[in-house]
């Protein structure tokens, strides 16, 4: 190429250049949108009041939903932040979402789910064990209280166990994953699953006597992790004569 034409195409260089340093740096309007989802599944009709917290090293963007749950971030940077949902009475789907948003992504809305944090209340009326005793699952009876209309077919719980009626999410000697099947209806009580998938019985050997505690559990993806803000309001002390 010689250096007439060259000289002729500097000009279309420099935009080309200058077009390419403004779509770097262009930022555009971000929607984080938030949906709040009740104890029962079902979406609220109000998903207001989310504190929306988005963090990379030491930047940090705060806004809070409107009744849409919709949350507006203009002139928002490219790149990964950690995401932080706050809404007292919810706890995030989950564990540690995060947002990565690329320059070339075709949305600028990214969707987010809290789930309510039980308000119903567990009582155990019996514990059974199978014969074989290697099975994994035990099955427990119980009513429910303050429960909405309109349920799933079942609700998650964690049962906490002790050898002392000191029991609790904070004290126990060993703990099993639970549901509440509310289509297994016994009488006035409802069927209790309680299992270790991995471990079956964690139940100590000659043991004739465990204290149980039921704590009601929000739905979230990462069900194997116990999260504290999750658990609802416990049931009380029930003791169990583990049968021979």
């Amino acid at each position: 190429m010689n250096l007439h034409k060259l000289i002729k195409l500097i000009p279309f260089i420099c935009l080309v250049f200058l077009f390419a340093c403004d779509k770097e740096n262009e930022w555009p309007e971000l929607v984080i949108n938030v949906q709040l989802i009740d104890e029962n599944e079902n979406a609220s009709d109000d998903h207001s009041g989310v504190a929306i917290t988005l963090t990379r090293g030491e930047e940090q963007f705060n806004g809070v939903t409107d009744s849409n749950g919709d949350c507006v971030f203009p002139d928002f940077p490219y790149g990964i932040f950690a995401v932080e949902l706050e809404k007292n009475g919810f706890v995030t789907f989950d564990t540690y979402p995060k947002l990565t948003y690329h320059i070339n992504d075709r949305v600028n809305t990214f969707s987010y789910k809290m789930n309510e944090v039980p308000q119903y209340r567990i009582e155990l009326d019996s514990i059974t064990k199978p014969e074989d005793g290697e099975w994994s699952r035990m099955f427990a009876y119980g009513r429910i209280y303050n429960m909405k209309d309109q349920p799933p077919s079942y609700y998650h719980a964690i049962a906490y166990f002790n050898t002392t009626n000191d029991v609790s999410k904070d004290n126990y000697s060993f703990f099993h994953y639970a549901g509440i099947l509310l289509d297994e209806v016994v009488g006035d009580t409802r069927e209790i699953w309680i299992t270790n998938y991995a471990y079956g019985y964690l139940i100590p050997e000659n043991t004739e006597t465990l204290y149980v505690r039921l704590y009601p559990c929000a739905k979230y993806f990462d069900w194997g992790t116990i999260r504290d803000e999750a658990l609802g309001e416990p049931s009380e002390v029930f003791e169990w004569v583990i049968p021979n």
